[in-house]
Order: C-alpha cells, then structure tokens, then sequence
C-alpha cells in the first residue's frame, strides 16, 4: 500500500464487505508488531479541526502485490531481531512469541537467526534441504519446545495452530517430538484456517469450531475462550458475522431434520 507519504505491505484479506474502490488497515500496527506496517504513516498529516482525527477516509492510497519467494514463520519464548530487509509480523502467543514472515533470500539467513537465539544447551532437532529452500528446526529446553523456525517456498507452508499447542505444553513425548519438523499435528487436529485475529493468532476454524461446540455464543464469549477480538477489535465485525452464519446454518439443519 502507498501512498505520498509512506509505504507499508500487509497480507491480503479479500471481503465482499469492502466498498469498492476502498481499503482497509487497522490502524493499531506500528513498528512493534510488523515491519512495514505502520498503517498511521500513510495518512495525510491534516486533522479534522472539530473532531481532531485524522483525514485517513480522504488519503489516496494505491495497492499493488508484493511478491516473495521465502515464507516462513517463528516461535520464541523471547522476542527476536528478525533479518534486514526481510516482512514480518509479531503476534502474541501463549508464553511467548509468534512471527509470520517473507522474505528474498535464502534459507542461510535464517539458520543464523535460530542459531543466534537458541539458549546455550539446548537440544536441536533440524531438516534443510538447500535443493527445495527448505529450512525447520526446533530446539528443546528442559523438555519443553524453546523455539521453533519454519522456512520454505511461498506457496508450501504449512499451518502452525498445531505447533502453537506444543508451544504453550509444559513438555512433548516422544510421538511429539518425532512429529515437530513434519508440519503436521499427530492427533489430526483441524486446521486453524484463515487468520481473524491478528493480534493472537486465532483462525477462523478454531473460532467456529468454538460457535458450533456452545462454548461461545456471543463475540464476548468468543474473547474470554480465545481470545480473539480483546485486543484492537478490528476483527470483531467478521466474528459477529461468523456467529449469524452459525445459527443460520444450524436452523438450516434444524428444517433438513424436521422434513426427513
């Protein structure tokens, strides 16, 4: 996104909500969180002089993609100094860190970064592949998963909800340990989807699994099990929508169920 006074990159979210012709940004990123997202750089240094707030709605903006060819993402119980010129954002996990990340160069750079950050002792459990750009590794203290980097192409990472749960356990078995490069979790669980909260990394599967179950029938109760929408609030409008599709598609059942 530009504009004539800054710019900043943030990950697409297509939504027929959008007024044509428009774009949204939350405007509670800034340099603590991601890289190049201080959206409040963007706007026009001009404020409305009744209400003070500044002229974001009247500040031209243009979009045009931003293409990288390394995805990746990190787990950390401390925050990290990610390689220049690389994108990235900082969500906050359970007992730590997360950053989702792109970037140009190759997966080199990043086996530094773990290196750099892993605590002295630590156990390290790693897989390259310099064929492929392909780069994980974890490293274990006292038993419990410390950090964890996933590297590769673009198009091939996998989720990460799985790996935040063993993140967040106070130690990993055998199975778990044996399972932690390959990307996938080891009782199935479902994917985390799409992100709706930025700000805890909670995906739209792991909210609507919570609508469906009963545990959250509200955007408040949503908040208290997840999470989700505590923060900046910007995500709150999509979970209210999530919260109607769920009745509508329950009383859709409700008449299927009825007519057989």
């Amino acid at each position: 996104v530009t504009t004539r006074h800054a710019r900043c990159v943030f990950r697409v979210k297509v939504s027929a909500g959008q007024r044509q012709g428009s774009l949204f940004a939350p405007i509670h990123w800034s340099g603590e969180n991601s890289s190049l997202g201080r959206t409040g750089d963007l706007v026009a240094p001009f404020n409305d002089p009744f209400s003070g707030q500044p002229e974001a709605k009247a500040t031209p903006a243009a979009i045009a993609p931003a293409d990288f060819a390394l995805r990746g993402f990190v787990l950390s119980r401390r925050t990290l100094n990610l390689p220049e010129g690389s994108w990235w954002t900082r969500i906050a996990v359970r007992d730590g860190f997360g950053y989702v990340f792109a970037a140009n160069s190759d997966t080199t750079i990043w086996q530094d970064t773990i290196r750099n950050a892993a605590v002295t002792g630590a156990e390290w459990i790693e897989y390259a592949d310099a064929t492929s750009s392909v780069y994980r590794a974890c490293t274990l203290h006292n038993g419990r998963l410390d950090l964890c980097l996933f590297a590769g192409p673009a198009a091939s990472m996998p989720d990460w909800d799985h790996l935040q749960a063993l993140f967040a356990a106070p130690a990993l078995d055998d199975v778990e340990r044996r399972h932690l490069l390959s990307g996938k979790a080891t009782d199935q669980a479902a994917n985390a989807g799409p992100l709706v909260c930025a700000c805890f990394g909670v995906g739209i599967n792991t909210i609507r699994k919570a609508i469906a179950s009963g545990a959250a029938t509200s955007v408040e109760e949503i908040g208290k099990a997840l999470r989700a929408g505590t923060n900046c609030g910007s995500c709150i409008p999509e979970m209210k929508k999530l919260l109607a599709q769920t009745v509508l598609e329950g009383q859709g059942h409700d008449r299927l169920a009825h007519t057989a």
